[in-house]
Parts: C-alpha cells; sequence; structure tokens
C-alpha cells in the first residue's frame, strides 16, 4: 500500500510516531492485516508505536493495536459479545518505493 511520501523526510521520531498513528487511523480496516477472527467495533481502534528500527531500505515500526471484537454466537447457545483484542503487528515502510505492507 501506499504511504504519505513526508513520512520519509521526518528526521525527528515524535513527529513520525503521530504521523504513522494519525494515517493508520484513518484507512480502511480492510487494509489493515487480518487481526481477529471475530469484527472489529468501529472507532474502536487504538494504535501505539512500540518501536520504530530505520535502516538503509527501509524503515520497520512495531505497532500494537487495541480494539473491541465481537465474536460471532454458536450453536452451543452463547450469544455475540464484545471483547478486548489485542495484537502486535510490524510495518515495513520503503521509502524508495514509497509503499508500506504489513508483516
Amino acid at each position: 500500500m501506499k504511504i504519505p511520501a513526508h513520512f520519509c523526510d521526518v528526521q525527528a521520531e515524535p513527529q513520525l510516531r503521530e504521523a504513522i498513528v494519525g494515517w493508520l487511523k484513518q484507512i480502511p480496516l480492510d487494509q489493515l492485516p487480518r487481526l481477529t477472527f471475530g469484527q472489529i467495533e468501529p472507532d474502536s481502534l487504538e494504535i501505539s508505536i512500540l518501536s520504530i528500527k530505520r535502516g538503509d531500505q527501509e524503515t520497520e515500526v512495531v505497532l500494537q493495536i487495541w480494539f473491541k471484537e465481537t465474536m460471532t454466537g454458536s450453536s452451543c447457545g452463547f450469544e455475540a459479545s464484545p471483547e478486548a483484542g489485542y495484537a502486535e503487528v510490524v510495518l515495513a515502510m520503503d521509502c524508495a518505493s514509497v509503499t508500506a505492507q504489513f508483516r
């Protein structure tokens, strides 16, 4: 997926963290990696950055994502209910191609 080109020019880590989190909150849920087998509740996504590692070819960002998910009920009589969900994912950003991918 394409990333904003200015990410590659930001040198100060606090500003880069803020820019990445703001961008991720705006992209559609279907562009994020699969975080759950349930349904993520709208507006429940909270994203923070655990680390940023800059390399010669790419920047690796380790994200932690919290969300509320609704798991479907089952034939055993369990009702669908919202529960807290959590995932850690890696976002690899390539400035040469101005693209990113989740690993």
